[in-house]
């Protein structure tokens, strides 16, 4: 198993990847990941489980999470922070073999579609939502009608113009 990290400018030795040239942590053994994140941003990590052998085990099982690298000294342009986990993905190791993109699950954050938390706001507050895909072969369309995002990142980078993408389902 290893931890395997996206977005992130690492040396090959802790990125996580057998093929990249991590060493794979054996069964009952450990390892620590020793790194200056960067560049700042929204990254993402999810674990190889049979690393070097069957690349799906680790993020189609669910096992991945978000990082944040902040800028030093950016207070931010928003009032509230939201990060929005999107996920497909099968609660048993998947097989060996060819890639299968019929999960049997999809979660938000971690729960149930329609089983989160609602987000409260108010009028002309600004919302950062910090949307990960972590499924690895699924895209996504998001709908909030009556609003626009304004893309202010793509890929966890700063875009340097603010687009107004309008989300009317």
């Amino acid at each position: 198993t290893t931890v395997h990290w996206h977005g992130l400018h690492i040396p090959s030795d802790v990125d996580g990847s057998h093929e990249e040239g991590t060493p794979h942590v054996p069964r009952h053994g450990h390892r620590r990941y020793v790194f200056t994140p960067r560049p700042a941003g929204t990254r993402w990590y999810h674990s190889h489980v049979a690393s070097g052998r069957n690349l799906h085990t680790g993020t189609y099982t669910g096992q991945f999470g978000m990082l944040l690298v902040e800028p030093a000294g950016h207070p931010g342009r928003y009032d509230l922070d939201v990060p929005v986990l999107l996920h497909e993905w099968d609660p048993f190791f998947t097989k060996e073999g060819p890639l299968d993109i019929e999960y049997k699950l999809f979660s938000v954050n971690g729960r149930m579609l329609g089983a989160g938390e609602p987000i409260y706001v108010r009028s002309s507050q600004r919302i950062l939502l910090r949307i990960l895909n972590a499924s690895a072969t699924e895209l996504h369309r998001l709908a909030l009608p009556g609003h626009r995002f304004h893309v202010v990142a793509l890929d966890g980078n700063a875009h340097s113009r603010e687009p107004t993408v309008p989300v009317d389902g």
